[in-house]
């Protein structure tokens, strides 16, 4: 199992903490964003990591050195993750978590998601659905949609984040995102937007509990909430 985090965006709902370091690299308890993460993917056995850098990415580089290896996406300013991911689909080709760069949490939630058997599976908060977060609807216990446009009032739960994705799930994907970039009109999207089209072909997307307390860093007050919280420390890298 390998690691994929996604980490090239500009993070400008952030500014101005933002303007001159990337999210994955705001201090929190004395280590960066990312230092968190890192941490607890080695507390979950998960040791082959990529990052996939974009803006200021030399910055992350100097900080994390070759504790990952590196993937780059130039037009991050032109595009969301979808074309991150799409761009980077060669990593698609094995058992696989991806992962936002700016989500913390214990890691018991990343072994229990590691180890579904599904090929999708998505981390999920079913306790609540969140304004600022992708909101899910499931039918038949299989998630059929996500994502912002649905109202808080019809989400049933927010996803978390972190997608883990077998071999053929993540080779499917990938071709998924194939479809969008030939079509068009998908720039701005989410990669997690192909998942509700594979959903309508037949594929099962599986939604797992958190079953935990879980941070994301999007917004000033969310990082004041993550300073006021030490939850996901997951000890030394």
């Amino acid at each position: 199992m390998k690691a994929i985090i996604l980490a090239a965006g500009l993070s400008s709902r952030l500014h101005p903490l933002t303007l001159e370091i990337p999210k994955c690299m705001l201090p929190l308890h004395g280590k960066t964003v990312m230092e968190h993460q890192l941490g607890a993917l080695k507390a979950a056995d998960i040791t082959s990591v990529t990052v996939i850098v974009g803006f200021l990415a030399d910055v992350i580089r100097q900080s994390i050195g070759d504790r990952v290896t590196y993937a780059t996406y130039d037009r991050f300013r032109e595009t969301n993750n979808l074309g991150t991911l799409h761009h980077c689909r060669d990593l698609l080709d094995d058992d696989c978590l991806v992962m936002f760069a700016d989500v913390l949490l214990p890691p018991a939630a990343l072994t229990r998601l590691a180890a579904h058997p599904a090929d999708y599976a998505l981390l999920v908060d079913r306790t609540r659905v969140l304004e600022n977060t992708m909101r899910i609807q499931t039918e038949n216990g299989g998630i059929t949609d996500l994502g912002g446009h649905i109202p808080t009032r019809e989400g049933e739960g927010n996803f978390v984040g972190i997608a883990k994705f077998s071999s053929a799930g993540a080779k499917t994907l990938a071709s998924e995102l194939d479809a969008m970039i030939a079509e068009g009109g998908h720039e701005d999207k989410y990669y997690v937007q192909a998942l509700p089209r594979l959903a309508r072909k037949g594929a099962v997307i599986e939604p797992v509990d958190i079953g935990t307390p879980w941070l994301e860093i999007d917004t000033n007050d969310e990082y004041e909430a993550a300073i006021a919280a030490d939850f996901y420390v997951a000890g030394p890298n």
